[in-house]
């Protein structure tokens, strides 16, 4: 049998849309539907992008700031769902509602998978850093002098006003060295000191 390339892309580089599709359709008919919900409906998803890849039908609507909706899998999300329980089954882990660890990232610190990320302070959900390492975990594990030291570089990078040409051309960004150059001296040899 000829498996399609987007299936075995997923299969390889998408474990969380395939973490997902195992997920709602555990113990299910892979043919029936079935309601999913997001609790954040301008994240970024795996659903949403299994929906985009051809993977899973159906429409989310708008339910209180969330998205819901009937789902069903398309003919490449059953194959999707049957290649992943048959190497689950190869692997000797029986049926049910989870994925073995050995086929779901989890952080070390705080628990989040590719299917329940936490978020950051900006309401944007995390990514992976590292193997078994989230982004907004990486930021809290980060020393103070490191925290520090990005401060620092944002607060000289950062414009303090931008100025918007009216022709559309060029803008001007101002910024701290414009009216301190000694505090933004001072800063940038501290950071180059600090090695960033």
């Amino acid at each position: 049998m000829n498996t399609p390339k987007t299936v075995l892309q997923v299969e390889r580089e998408r474990l969380d849309i395939v973490a997902s599709i195992y997920h709602s359709w555990s113990g299910e008919d892979p043919c029936g539907p079935v309601m999913h919900c997001l609790a954040i409906a301008d994240a970024p998803s795996p659903v949403k992008d299994a929906i985009s890849l051809g993977l899973i039908l159906g429409d989310l609507t708008r339910d209180a700031g969330g998205l819901i909706g009937d789902l069903s899998l398309t003919p490449e999300g059953r194959l999707l769902l049957r290649r992943v329980r048959r190497q689950l089954r190869r692997e000797g882990v029986e049926g049910g509602c989870r994925l073995p660890s050995s086929l779901l990232r989890q952080c070390r610190i705080c628990g989040c998978t590719d299917i329940t990320a936490c978020q950051h302070d900006d309401g944007t959900p995390c990514a992976w850093m590292d193997d078994d390492l989230c982004t907004v975990c990486d930021e809290r594990l980060a020393t103070l002098p490191e925290r520090l030291a990005a401060c620092l570089a944002e607060a000289v990078d950062t414009p303090l006003l931008v100025l918007k040409e009216p022709d559309g051309h060029s803008d001007l960004e101002l910024r701290l060295a414009h009216f301190r150059p000694d505090i933004a001296n001072r800063a940038a040899e501290l950071l180059e000191e600090a090695g960033k």
